[in-house]
């Protein structure tokens, strides 16, 4: 059996909590915190940073209906992660999911500020002003999934912790950094001759075998209706543009799915 109190109450502080971290981005900036649905993606979470867990919200029913053997039954009873059953009426007012798994947990985001990681990449990721949260984590998953470095993100783009973002991430979201941009950021690498490349339908270069990639490389994703919107990155000098082979007929691929292409085309070269 799980250690606790029952929550049976809207006005109990673990739900204000949760709620103010699924709704308000400011909220999750300042507390460092974002939350993630689905016993499958918490239990990956908690094998891979036990630590990064502030507690767990389930279900009442969710003991009743899962196994004693039940994947993150076990990992809470191993770790000793802080875990509150919830009043089945209370818990489906929280979640966000149509069909709710039963399970909502409380994470802390992974703080990179004591490690240089911004000038040790190969190959970055830089999004630029997506609206769109489910595209932003869509990217992220494959950004995880063919070896990219680190994402970065501009103010003004989706937060990477939106509810929705973290969804279609699938729980990848320890897997690679995740880093707010900066223009001093940007001209330090500069400096350091990192080359900057956007994805245009009209780029110079097409995607394919042929085209290689210098010692340190950032891909810019602009948003889904304007491309790049910062002002600071419309002025990078000799930026280099990509541009996917597709029907003629068609305008334009999806931002996530044209990443996905240009990440496989990126990950072909190391195989």
């Amino acid at each position: 059996m799980l250690q606790g109190y029952q929550i049976t109450s809207l006005s109990n502080p673990k739900i204000k909590a949760v709620n103010q971290l699924i709704k308000n981005a400011g909220i999750r900036k300042k507390e460092n915190l974002f939350t993630v649905e689905g016993s499958r993606f918490i239990n990956d979470l908690s094998l891979l940073r036990p630590g990064s867990i502030k507690f767990i919200l389930l279900d009442s029913k969710f003991e009743k209906e899962h196994h004693v053997n039940n994947a993150l039954l076990q990992s809470i009873s191993k770790y000793n992660i802080e875990a509150y059953l919830v009043d089945s009426r209370i818990f489906n007012s929280t979640s966000i999911q149509k069909t709710s798994s039963g399970s909502i947990a409380v994470i802390k985001k992974p703080d990179y500020s004591k490690t240089d990681i911004t000038t040790s990449f190969r190959n970055a990721v830089l999004l630029d002003g997506l609206q769109i949260p489910s595209n932003t984590g869509a990217i992220i998953r494959s950004a995880a999934a063919f070896g990219i470095d680190i994402v970065f993100y501009t103010k003004g783009t989706s937060d990477p912790f939106h509810p929705d973002s973290i969804r279609a991430m699938a729980g990848n979201c320890f897997q690679v950094p995740i880093i707010c941009f900066n223009k001093s950021m940007m001209l330090k690498m500069l400096e350091s001759n990192v080359t900057f490349y956007s994805l245009d339908p009209k780029g110079n270069q097409i995607l394919n075998d042929d085209l290689t990639y210098n010692d340190q490389n950032i891909f810019i994703f602009g948003s889904e209706g304007s491309g790049i919107r910062t002002e600071y990155l419309k002025n990078i000098q000799n930026i280099k543009t990509i541009r996917i082979a597709i029907n003629p007929d068609i305008e334009s691929l999806n931002v996530a799915v044209s990443a996905g292409i240009l990440f496989n085309s990126i990950k072909s070269k190391d195989l």
